[in-house]
């Protein structure tokens, strides 16, 4: 468990939970929008991944390599 600090005063949250916050100002979110952002981060790096990886794929396919 870690101690995170939020706006309305600091909570002890799961460890992962805390990773996923860690480059949120959480002192200026209540737990809950730091929660919806985390998430909200999460789903953005993944579509970006996956974006990532279709390109490359299509770079592959049309340029030999």
């Amino acid at each position: 468990m870690s101690e995170v600090e939020f706006r309305t005063g600091p909570r002890e949250i799961p460890d992962y939970l805390a990773d996923m916050m860690a480059d949120l100002d959480t002192y200026r979110m209540t737990y809950e929008e730091a929660v919806k952002a985390a998430n909200d981060n999460l789903v953005k790096r993944r579509i970006k991944s996956f974006a990532d990886d279709l390109l490359v794929e299509h770079l592959r396919k049309h340029t030999g390599r």
